[in-house]
């Protein structure tokens, strides 16, 4: 029996079981791919604690990437006005 419209979903479409597919794989992958990187961290002797230094770093840099681009943003513009 066709759904009735307000029951409608885009999950009973090929489109909406591709999507919610495709979903679920990603979360898998993220989960495996979260366990092997925990997995290597402890053989190679890592602690979270260790990577305190490393997201610091990488925190920085994602700032001056972000700063780089409103300030480039801004002098552009400033250019069309």
């Amino acid at each position: 029996m066709f759904p009735k419209w307000s029951h409608w979903n885009a999950e009973y479409t090929s489109k909406g079981h591709m999507k919610r597919r495709l979903r679920q794989w990603i979360k898998y992958v993220a989960l495996v791919l979260t366990a092997f990187g925990i997995y290597r961290m402890r053989k190679q002797g890592q602690t979270l604690a260790s990577l305190g230094p490393l997201l610091k770093k990488q925190a920085k840099s994602a700032l001056v990437i972000l700063q780089s681009l409103i300030i480039g943003g801004l002098e552009s513009l400033q250019h069309r006005l």
